[in-house]
């Protein structure tokens, strides 16, 4: 990536933040995510709400959590193993 590239991402993130969003390369840092993973939720629908502005993706922070609120598993209670006997 050239200085010139990284400056401009440098911006774009800036400016992401200012708007209260993520860029697709935070949402992958995020999660540890693939970029073909990021990819394959935005074209299934199944992964956080998303803005497409020009060839960008921008992911609000609301979307973001609302999208990880839905993935919380709730634990059950340890069943005593000699009942289960």
């Amino acid at each position: 990536m050239s200085q010139t590239e990284a400056c401009n991402e440098d911006a774009v993130r800036e400016l992401a933040r200012s708007l209260g969003c993520l860029t697709e390369g935070e949402l992958q840092a995020l999660g540890n995510l693939t970029a073909n993973t990021v990819e394959a939720w935005r074209k299934r629908g199944t992964g956080p709400s998303y803005i497409l502005f020009g060839n960008r993706y921008f992911y609000p922070h609301k979307a973001v959590a609302d999208f990880l609120c839905s993935k919380v598993r709730e634990r059950r209670p340890a069943t005593p193993a000699k009942g289960l006997l």
